[in-house]
């Protein structure tokens, strides 16, 4: 056999070794990156199978029921406010149940009776003016006689009220200095004032309240109010009359405009009695339950006597 052919026999024989050795290698190569794929795929398929049972499970989960102790609502904070005012017409038919008609109170036509039966209705109840009042018109001549009497009698006429002896000692320092100055005992001459000139009068004899000055200007001049003390504000809150930004005058000239005039002086005397013995400034001493407008009360937090009582307690501990 010739040598060129025995170096062809090899070389074939070699081609055909690299041809079969290379065969595997294409499929191991195809086989890999088919399991590669097949890996990946089962990755992404977990992945998305996680997902969607993360999600299913967010979804399941309802949300806890509140108990009933949770689920109640915290009061308010800061002073409740009522939703509706109350009826004035209401308002008028129980306070003059309480303290009275017009008939039954004195004429109050002279400017003194005027001014010191309202000082009178400051110092002790609407019932215990009115009996005082009677005293000083039935036990003496009239208002010069209180003023050269003893002091022990005037202080007899005036026990309703929580200091009588210092009041009848008001009474007749005033009426003193009245008469050294007027040369009588009256009060007439404040017809021809001008309204800052009384205001100024009332200012040399310290002791009397804005609201009572104020029933002699209303008398007097037409000044259109219906005077209150600053006392009586939180009671027109808790009753809804006049709206808490407006300033207390206001709220005075509003209530002028619905009260007969005839009525104005009553009904500052009415009002300020509630709000000093009934329904003060502070709600530990509110007296819901024996008021006369507690069915047409407006006032949401309506105070009963275990609350006052508690209340109370606070206030001695903040102390």
């Amino acid at each position: 056999m010739p040598v060129s052919s025995k170096k062809k026999s090899k070389a074939t024989k070699k081609n055909s070794a690299a041809k079969t050795t290379k065969r595997p290698a294409k499929k191991t190569a195809k086989n890999s990156s088919s399991k590669k794929a097949k890996t990946s795929t089962a990755k992404t398929a977990k992945k998305k199978t996680t997902k969607k049972k993360a999600t299913k499970r967010k979804t399941a989960t309802p949300a806890k029921p509140k108990s009933k102790a949770t689920a109640k609502k915290s009061p308010p904070k800061g002073p409740s406010t009522p939703s509706k005012p109350i009826r004035f017409d209401y308002l008028m038919e129980k306070l003059h149940e309480e303290h009275g008609q017009l008939a039954d109170f004195p004429s109050l036509e002279d400017n003194l009776d005027l001014l010191l039966f309202a000082h009178l209705s400051l110092q002790m109840r609407i019932e215990d003016a009115k009996k005082s009042f009677g005293g000083f018109k039935t036990q003496f001549v009239d208002w010069n006689d209180v003023r050269i009497s003893d002091i022990a009698e005037v202080r007899d006429v005036v026990k309703g009220a929580q200091d009588p002896l210092s009041l009848a000692g008001f009474l007749q320092d005033f009426l003193n200095r009245l008469f050294l100055e007027q040369h009588h005992v009256g009060l007439e001459f404040l017809r021809n004032l001008t309204n800052p000139e009384i205001k100024a009068f009332f200012k040399r004899y310290s002791g009397f309240a804005d609201s009572t000055m104020g029933l002699l200007l209303e008398r007097i001049n037409d000044y259109p109010v219906v005077p209150l003390e600053n006392i009586a504000m939180p009671f027109l809150d808790r009753i809804g009359l006049g709206a808490p930004d407006t300033t207390a005058l206001q709220r005075q000239k509003d209530l002028y405009e619905k009260v007969a005039r005839n009525q104005v002086v009553l009904l500052s005397l009415f009002l300020n009695q509630q709000a000093r013995y009934t329904c003060p400034m502070s709600e530990g001493d509110l007296d819901c339950p024996d008021c006369v407008l507690k069915r047409g009360c407006p006032y949401p937090a309506k105070v009963t006597p275990r609350q006052r009582a508690a209340a109370k307690k606070n206030v001695r501990k903040s102390k």
